[in-house]
């Protein structure tokens, strides 16, 4: 009885040693199964990031130059602002002229005057 119980108890380790080797390789293949999926599923999804990115990149470019050239209309009409203002003080001067010649000529010397002195001490406060 001997022989036959450790025949029966080789028999039942090999039957248990086989079935650990299969659970072993199915498990081995549903992981795969897995990783394939997450590949699959992650190939997939830079596949249509890489779809969607000149999309983006068209739309920000868009809107970039619509922002500049908003800022351009801004400055164009900044500068006309100023062009008048400067335009409307010019014929103001003009006409102060013609109404006080003498005044106007008194003021533009007294100017310049204080103008040339105040570049002459800066002459020489550099030089000292």
């Amino acid at each position: 009885m001997n022989s036959i119980s450790t025949q029966n108890t080789r028999n039942t380790l090999d039957q248990v040693a086989s079935d650990a080797a299969s659970a072993a390789n199915s498990a081995i293949e549903a992981s795969r199964d897995v990783a394939d999926r997450a590949l699959d599923s992650a190939q997939g999804s830079v596949s249509a990031l890489r779809e969607k990115i000149p999309a983006v990149i068209g739309e920000k470019a868009a809107s970039v130059e619509r922002l500049a050239r908003a800022g351009m209309e801004r400055a164009r009409a900044t500068c006309d602002r100023a062009r008048e203002h400067v335009d409307a003080a010019g014929q103001r001067t003009v006409a102060y002229v013609r109404q006080e010649p003498v005044k106007a000529v008194l003021i533009a010397a007294a100017s310049g005057a204080v103008l040339a002195g105040a570049l002459g001490l800066l002459a020489r406060s550099r030089r000292a």
